[in-house]
This record gives structure tokens, C-alpha cells and sequence, in this order.
């Protein structure tokens, strides 16, 4: 287990991320999968103020949004935090094929990692 509070900002689809083991415990801070831009404000304002709650490590998928979020959050709590675009690569283990990698390979090669059933 991770010593970090942990959470991670993306689309819906990363709600299936309860199914790796060691992703559980992160909390979601869920945004819109075609227009994650719009929901930057407020997820902005959610991550400093889980800052202050103890959370340490804030993973992103989240399209553009995440590259700016993280500029523009770095100044404030990179001191203390961990600010890690992931981009697309839990994407398969949440039922998203979404790079032609991923799509070459088929479910077949992340179903081992993730107990929901990819189809």
C-alpha cells in the first residue's frame, strides 16, 4: 500500500480502475470525457483543496486539461505534491482501447491486470 493519499482526475471510464490491485484506495475526481477542459475551474479548486486535506499525489488523464492544471498548479503545491499526467495508459485496463497499440494488442494482453471483465 501506498503511504500517498492519491487522487486521480479523468473520465468516467477511469471509474473501473477499482478493478487493479492498488488503484482502490484513490479517490476520482471525475470529468467529462469529450469537454474535460470545461470542468477545469472547479477541479482546480478540488485539488487545492484536497492539497489541504492530506492528499499528496495527483494523477491525471485527462486530455489538455491535465498538461495546464499541472502548470498551473506546480507553483502552488509542487512543493509537497506529486503532479503525474498518466495520459492514455490505463485506458485498456478500464475497457478503452484508445491508441492503435492498444488496439493491436486487444483486451487480451491487459485482462491479467485488471479483474473487470474487457471486452
Amino acid at each position: 500500500n501506498s503511504t500517498h493519499k492519491s487522487a486521480f482526475i479523468g473520465g468516467q471510464r477511469l471509474r473501473n480502475l477499482i478493478h487493479l490491485d492498488g488503484m482502490n484506495q484513490m479517490k476520482l475526481i471525475q470529468v467529462h470525457d469529450l469537454n474535460a477542459y470545461d470542468d477545469k475551474g472547479t477541479v482546480f479548486n478540488q485539488i487545492l483543496q484536497l492539497s489541504k486535506s492530506g492528499y499528496d499525489l495527483f494523477a491525471f488523464s485527462a486530455s489538455i486539461m491535465s498538461k495546464v492544471l499541472i502548470d498551473e498548479l506546480y507553483p502552488i503545491i509542487g512543493s509537497f505534491c506529486y503532479l503525474i499526467d498518466f495520459g492514455s495508459v490505463f485506458d485498456p485496463y478500464c475497457g478503452l482501447l484508445s491508441r492503435a497499440g492498444m488496439v493491436y494488442y486487444g483486451f487480451d494482453k491487459f485482462q491479467p491486470y485488471t479483474k473487470m471483465k474487457l471486452k
